[in-house]
C-alpha cells in the first residue's frame, strides 16, 4: 500500500528539527540572532558591491569591505531604534 501524502507531512511535521514554541504553541524553523547575522552580512556584502560599482566605476575589496560593515552597522542601529520606540 502506497504511502499517504498526509501521513508524510504528519511525520515531517513531528520531526525534532520543528520545535514548538511554547508561548504561541507554533511549530516551525525559528531564525536565531546567529542567523540574522548572516543573512545581513551577506546582503551587506551583496549591496556594498552594487553601490561600489554603481558609485566608484569599480569594485575595490577595501571599498566593499568597509561599507558592508557600515550597512550591517547601520542595520544593528536602526534595529535598535525601532525596538526601543516599541517598548
Amino acid at each position: 500500500m502506497p504511502p499517504v501524502a498526509g501521513f508524510r507531512c504528519a511525520q515531517l511535521a513531528n520531526e525534532s528539527r520543528f520545535k514548538r514554541d511554547e508561548k504561541s504553541g507554533l511549530r516551525g524553523y525559528f531564525v536565531t540572532k546567529f542567523h540574522i547575522f548572516v543573512i545581513r552580512a551577506v546582503l551587506g556584502v551583496v549591496f556594498a558591491v552594487l553601490m561600489t560599482r554603481f558609485f566608484y566605476g569599480k569594485v575595490d575589496i577595501i571599498y566593499v569591505v568597509g561599507l558592508a560593515i557600515f550597512l550591517v552597522g547601520m542595520a544593528y542601529v536602526l534595529e535598535y531604534f525601532r525596538k526601543r520606540k516599541s517598548r
